[in-house]
């Protein structure tokens, strides 16, 4: 649909798509009003006018097209990132744009990793302290078992 014919309409439904609230939107328009709970009637009214829905909701459509993030909107900017790092000879951002394309695809599994402590000698921990580390460590392995896949030894 084309802008609307009426100037002020078209201005009401742009300041409305940029977020003004109706009443706003209806002001900015140029509309006047005596105050402004008049003018929030005045645009509600406006606002049940068939053409200026049609032309909203085509608008709010756009912008929606526009600002939506995708999963191929965001590994074709990861690749335009790779690209432009390799040419520059930059190759570390090139290698984190790799591993980001990776991470997108499913190709990559970022591992976390959950240790908050490393023990060099068992010695040095309490008896309560190892406790709580052998019960981690046998819950991790537990549930990397459940998921299938296999937890490196984290105590030495």
């Amino acid at each position: 649909m084309p802008k609307l014919k009426n100037d002020q309409h078209e201005k009401f439904v742009q300041e409305l798509v940029k977020g003004a609230s109706q009443t706003d939107a209806y002001a900015a328009a140029g509309y006047k009003a005596d105050n402004r709970d008049a003018a929030k009637v005045s645009a509600s009214r406006l606002l049940t006018d068939v053409n200026v829905q049609e032309r909203l909701k085509e608008l709010q459509k756009k912008a929606v097209e526009r600002t939506e993030m995708t999963l191929d909107k965001l590994i074709d900017m990861a690749e335009d990132i790779y690209l432009s790092a390799k040419s520059d000879a930059a190759y570390g951002p090139a290698v984190s744009a790799i591993k980001e394309i990776g991470v997108l695809t499913g190709l990559r599994v970022e591992k976390s990793d959950r240790t908050t402590r490393t023990v060099t000698d068992v010695a040095d921990l309490g008896p309560d302290e190892i406790d709580a580390l052998l019960a981690r460590e046998l819950t991790e392995r537990e549930e990397a078992s459940v998921r299938g896949t296999e937890q490196p030894d984290s105590i030495h």
